[in-house]
């Protein structure tokens, strides 16, 4: 049965003060909910918008309908802009409180903006990695809602993660965002640069600068800088150069910076890769092994990826490895925050879809309480009861 909420605007005057108000309705399929009215009362001196316009109270009730599973419609006008927003906004919400907020669709019955009609041309940092990839199958395919973009001109750049004096790696992990690209109608854009050597500095603050640096290249073409989110609102590392908290500070007048993604952590993002099979094929995670053009498949970011699939009971691309190994497993260390969260999503992701593996166990194990860890280890192992 559809649940929705319906937002009717109304005003009235009284003297020196405007009441401006909104009728909230609420549907549960045909059945239609005793209205409650939600109202603001202002002098008339104040310089208010038009009667028509339905942001203060699509900003109002939101959360409230997230909260009750109802899509929301808004008669009345709202800005492009806001839509956007909030499409991040209650993404953001549902991804902090999955139990508490759910991912409603909303509308407006006039949408209002100086922005163009339909989405915003967007230049994307592209390395093959499972973020890019993602952010570039959910705007080719219009999945991203109010928040769609134009992806223009993917970006590949030599000299961050593959040195600049590396030429095979670069021309490997090229031909191989080209196949990816290709499939779905984009032109990869490769860039050079000795930004490394010139700006020495810590890579894990700088690189979201250095990568948007390039971006603004593309600004004669493309409105908006898009970068794939690392870790998920509810996992965020700071300080980290890339993060939803600063990331849109490197915005010009010319140029908007946009973090894609961070409602979704990594198994969710496979999970939605699964359909793009030359998306897939073509990963490229790995920043350890010899060869920096592809997956060495035995370091800690190959064997998650490995595993982001595995958890989702998806068949394991030919680009990482095939055979799991339990005892490779076991050596991997997975002691900063950042990790045992990543690892923590796949177990999760696992346990939701019901399996039952024995690589679960030990990832379980290596995420124990370390105070606990050595003691629990310690323990006989409890004896087997005959089922009865």
């Amino acid at each position: 049965m559809a649940r929705s909420m319906h937002l009717y605007l109304d005003s009235t005057s009284s003297g020196t003060t405007v009441t401006r108000q909104c009728r909230i309705e609420r549907r549960d399929g045909e059945r239609a909910i005793s209205p409650e009215v939600l109202w603001y009362s202002l002098p008339a001196s104040a310089g208010l918008p038009g009667e028509g316009d339905g942001e203060p109270y699509l900003l109002a009730c939101l959360m409230l309908a997230m909260m009750e599973g109802r899509s929301l419609f808004v008669h009345g006008e709202v800005s492009r802009t806001l839509l956007a927003n909030l499409t991040e906004f209650r993404d953001a919400w549902c991804c902090w409180l999955p139990q508490e907020y759910q991912p409603i669709d909303f509308e407006s019955d006039a949408i209002l903006d100086a922005a163009p009609l339909g989405p915003r041309d967007a230049a994307i940092a592209f390395t093959g990695g499972v973020d890019s990839a993602f952010s570039v199958w959910r705007h080719v395919n219009a999945q991203a809602g109010h928040r769609e973009y134009r992806i223009r001109r993917p970006v590949l750049v030599h000299g961050f993660d593959i040195a600049l004096a590396d030429e095979a790696s670069f021309a490997t992990a090229e031909q191989a965002a080209e196949r990816t690209l290709s499939d779905v109608g984009l032109p990869l854009l490769a860039v050079r640069t000795n930004f490394q050597a010139v700006v020495r500095m810590n890579w894990e603050h700088v690189f979201a600068a250095a990568v948007v640096s390039t971006l603004h290249f593309c600004k004669g073409e493309c409105e908006v800088a898009l970068l794939g989110s690392g870790e998920p609102y509810n996992a965020v590392v700071v300080p980290w150069g890339s993060n939803p908290i600063t990331d849109h500070l490197l915005s010009s007048a010319s140029m908007e910076v946009v973090l894609d993604g961070s409602a979704y952590g990594r198994p969710a993002k496979i999970a939605a890769l699964a359909d793009w099979q030359a998306g897939c094929e073509s990963l490229r995670v790995c920043w350890q092994g010899d060869h920096q053009g592809r997956n060495c498949g035995r370091c800690e970011k190959c064997q998650r990826t490995m595993y982001d699939f595995l958890c989702n009971g998806l068949p394991v691309p030919g680009c990482l490895p095939q055979e799991i190994d339990l005892d490779l497993l076991k050596s991997i260390g997975i002691a900063t925050p950042t990790l045992r969260a990543e690892w923590g999503e796949i177990l999760a992701t696992a346990k939701r879809n019901g399996l039952d593996e024995r690589w679960m166990k030990i990832v379980e194990s290596k995420l124990r309480p370390r105070r606990l860890r050595g003691v629990l280890d310690a323990l006989p192992a409890p004896r087997r009861r005959d089922a009865r």
